[in-house]
C-alpha cells in the first residue's frame, strides 16, 4: 500500500555525483532508488547552474509509486476526494486504469512536494491539483483552491511536470519556476 506521508529526498549534506537518499517508508528496489537519485542530482545541478533555466527553479518535488500497490486508491471515496471528473474520465479511457491513476497520483504528490505544503497524510484531498494532458500528451499542472494559494505564497509562476513509467513503477518530477 502507498504511504501518502512517505518522503524520499536527497541528503543535502552530501556533495558529489551520487547523493545518498533518506527514505522514510518501506524499501524500494535499489535500481529504482538509483533512478530517483540521478533525477534529483540532475535537477540540483540545473538549479545550481548559472543558466537561465537553473536561475528560475524555485523548488522541486519527486514522487514514485509502484502501480501494483495502487488498488487502495481506486475506491469511490478516494476517487471523489482526489481526482477531478476530467482526470477520472481520462483514466477510464486508458488501457490500464490503475497505471493511469497511479501516474496521476504520483504527479499530484510531486506537485504537492514542490509546493512545499505540509503533509496532512491520508486526510489531504488532492483535487486542487489537476493533471491534464495538453497537445502531444504532455502532462500539465492546473492548480485551484489551496494549491493555487500555496503556489502564490511560494512565488511560483509555473510548475513543469514530467512523468515516466518503468516496469511496475511510475515516477513524477515537478519543478516549480519563479
Amino acid at each position: 500500500m502507498l504511504d501518502p506521508t512517505a518522503r524520499l529526498a536527497a541528503d543535502e549534506a552530501i556533495v558529489g555525483e551520487s547523493p545518498e537518499m533518506r527514505q522514510t517508508d518501506q524499501g524500494f528496489d535499489p535500481e529504482v532508488s538509483v533512478i530517483v537519485q540521478r533525477l534529483v542530482r540532475q535537477v540540483q545541478i540545473g538549479k545550481d547552474s548559472l543558466t537561465p533555466w537553473g536561475q528560475n527553479v524555485r523548488s522541486v518535488g519527486v514522487d514514485m509509486a509502484r502501480v501494483a500497490d495502487f488498488n487502495s486508491h481506486l475506491n469511490a471515496t478516494s476517487i471523489e476526494r482526489n481526482f477531478t471528473q476530467s482526470e477520472v474520465e481520462r483514466a477510464m479511457r486508458h488501457v490500464d486504469v490503475r497505471a493511469a491513476s497511479a501516474g496521476r497520483w504520483s504527479a499530484k504528490e510531486a506537485v504537492s512536494k514542490c509546493l512545499r505544503t505540509p503533509s496532512r497524510g491520508a486526510g489531504a484531498a488532492m483535487k486542487s491539483i489537476e493533471i491534464v494532458a495538453c497537445e502531444g500528451g504532455i502532462p500539465t499542472v492546473v492548480l485551484s483552491g489551496d494549491a493555487l494559494l500555496a503556489a502564490g505564497s511560494a512565488a511560483l509562476s509555473d510548475i513543469s511536470l514530467s512523468m515516466s513509467y518503468e516496469g511496475d513503477y511510475v515516477v513524477a518530477i515537478a519543478i516549480g519556476l519563479k
